[in-house]
């Protein structure tokens, strides 16, 4: 206020807003409120009318502070002392000053919202357990952003070495590089694409990769954002589960096999043993037939350790003399 002017922004506190409401429309029209004498307000403004005179105001002109099309404040002066009828000079000037204000204000909202967005685009990607990076294309490009998560995925400390690092000393074999390039410009992008890395001390470690070419206007390739995990122990899963399959199928084909052959021996040894019985025990005949039929009974029992094997009988556990078995 000016000096000698008591300021009414306490006695405005608790006065209703609907006495303003003619003011409010104008504004949100985008309206200038110039109001030179209180008489000049129409019949509808009637208790803002009465507001101002028992407030002391006899004259105001206020300017909206626009955004997006829409008043958000205003900016402008009201008088206590006289009657002021300002001039077209002077509400150009004020109209000017909102503007500029109100572009500053955007232009501060803009900001606090650019700042809120990559912050909780930091968050994001900074608690992910899996590496997200950007990096420069080419054989020898380096690393623009990385997450933690890649960092320490490399076996780096410090994030601001790990930057200077070119992203061709990552791989095993540099030329898988010039692979990846490859197949990224063809394509314009990899969707877990198995790639061959190597930690800072050297320790191999295999990756699975996915990213994007992102082009300027002119189609031209700026830089590569992607993500990276480290599936070495998911493919050693992987490669286990496809032995144990082999393993299993095998175990079928052999459990078949015993079966089938477990049929034939039973009837070679049931006859043999019918034989026996029917030849003189110090022939040689008998002595043949018995060899035939010891000879069946181990293979008895071999068919018994494939179908343990194949998992199709029950393993027996129980003492065995190892003099016999070496004797055999």
């Amino acid at each position: 206020c000016k000096a000698g002017i008591e300021p009414q922004i306490d006695n405005l506190q608790d006065v209703p807003i609907e006495l303003f409401s003619w003011i409010i429309d104008q504004l949100a029209n985008l309206q200038v409120v110039n109001i030179p004498h209180l008489a000049e307000l129409p019949p509808e403004a009637i208790d803002t009318k009465n507001e101002f005179e028992a407030e002391g105001i006899q004259s105001m002109l206020l300017v909206p502070l626009v955004s997006e099309a829409r008043c958000f404040g205003t900016v402008g002066f009201d008088f206590v002392k006289q009657e002021k009828r300002c001039t077209e000079s002077e509400i150009k000037l004020l109209k000017m000053s909102a503007a500029t204000l109100s572009n500053a204000l955007d232009r501060k909202q803009a900001e606090e919202a650019l700042r809120q967005s990559e912050e909780r685009y930091k968050t994001l990607t900074n608690n992910l357990h899996v590496g997200i990076y950007r990096n420069i294309p080419g054989s020898q490009g380096n690393f623009i952003e990385a997450n933690p998560a890649i960092v320490e995925m490399f076996g780096y400390q410090r994030r601001d070495e790990f930057m200077t690092v070119n992203v061709v000393d990552l791989y095993q074999n540099p030329k898988d590089r010039n692979k990846f390039n490859a197949r990224i410009s063809k394509y314009g992008s990899v969707n877990k694409y198995e790639v061959n890395l190597k930690k800072k001390d050297g320790t191999p470690f295999v990756g699975s990769v996915s990213a994007v070419a992102v082009k300027d206007a002119n189609g031209q390739v700026k830089y590569y954002d992607g993500i990276i995990e480290d599936i070495t122990g998911k493919r050693e899963l992987k490669l286990q589960l496809q032995q144990a399959q082999k393993m299993e199928a095998i175990g079928t084909l052999a459990g078949g096999i015993a079966h089938d052959f477990n049929n034939i021996l039973s009837a070679m040894i049931g006859y043999t043993e019918l034989s026996l019985i029917d030849v003189e025990k110090e022939s040689t005949l008998y002595q043949n037939l018995h060899e035939i039929f010891r000879a069946g009974g181990r293979a008895k029992d071999l068919v018994k350790q494939i179908l343990t094997f194949s998992r199709q009988a029950e393993q027996e556990l129980k003492p065995v003399q190892i003099k016999l078995i070496s004797k055999e």
